[in-house]
């Protein structure tokens, strides 16, 4: 608070010599006490990510599952997106016995953290529990491939081609050293066209959305209609590839290669 206005408080003031300047100073007093309690409530309200944190985490050692999941919902609404946040409301929901919802929240966890072995388990221990469906096996092809994020696999494949256009260049540049850097140019190249291959792969596998199963027992059916024939149900926590959208439906394709159409209800989709 200003000093001006603690001399209003503590009844300090004198009436002026006109009644001009003792207008003056009420609005300049008025004035400086709404900025001051204006400053103090937005202080008051001021959001602390790592707070909301810790409470979440709180809430989650204290057993309140629900609670701690609705608290990293709050995080993630405030832009909190880490993984971090979807791996610990992954365990959360887990805890409640929400398969799908746990799956989905380490799935995106993952697409931050591949490398997180603490996650990697929780996920694989998620799908353990789906029931009712194939239990989804990932290929050691796919594990190394997700060993890297998209953006990593781009440094690397861009690194490894500056590798091979340098020593190229210093064969030309230097007509010496053209036979001694042969060797070392064609394997540069060879290695360059080996980081393009999974590079190209995420990339594809990025343009394709995933979603997981939410509800128990949900319903696949041939259109996209409510009162379309049913196809096949899918479990809690099915993890399927999503091939075409309308309206508020989902076509999909399981681990069984079947196909059908899912409401988006049922469904968390999962874009790289």
């Amino acid at each position: 608070m200003t000093a001006m206005a603690r001399e209003m408080l503590n009844g300090g003031w004198r009436i002026g010599v006109t009644a001009a300047l003792d207008r003056g100073r009420w609005v300049v007093i008025a004035v400086l006490l709404l900025a001051g309690f204006g400053d103090a409530s937005a202080a008051d309200t001021r959001w602390d990510p790592a707070a909301a944190f810790d409470e979440a985490a709180k809430l989650y050692e204290r057993g309140q599952y629900q609670e701690a999941t609705e608290a990293y919902d709050r995080l993630l609404t405030n832009g909190v997106t880490t993984a971090a946040v979807y791996f610990n409301r992954g365990n959360a929901y887990l805890k409640q016995g929400k398969t799908g919802l746990a799956i989905a929240s380490y799935r995106v966890a993952r697409l931050m953290a591949p490398r997180d072995r603490e996650m990697m388990a929780n996920l694989q221990f998620a799908r353990s529990k789906v029931r009712g469906g194939l239990v989804h096996v990932e290929p050691f092809w796919s594990r190394g491939l997700h060993w890297f994020t998209p953006n990593e696999w781009a440094v690397l494949a861009l690194l490894i081609l500056w590798l091979s256009g340098g020593l190229h260049a210093t064969r030309l540049l230097f007509p010496k050293l053209k036979e001694s850097m042969r060797a070392p140019a064609r394997y540069a190249t060879l290695l360059a066209v080996l980081a393009l291959v999974p590079l190209g792969t995420v990339a594809v596998q990025a343009t394709a959305a995933q979603a997981v199963v939410i509800r128990p027992d949900a319903v696949a059916r041939f259109g996209p209609l409510d009162d379309a024939q049913s196809a096949f149900t899918l479990p809690d926590g099915a993890e399927v590839t999503v091939t075409d959208t309308k309206g508020g439906w989902v076509e999909v394709r399981d681990l069984a290669d079947r196909r059908g159409w899912v409401a988006v209800r049922d469904l968390v989709l999962i874009r790289p």
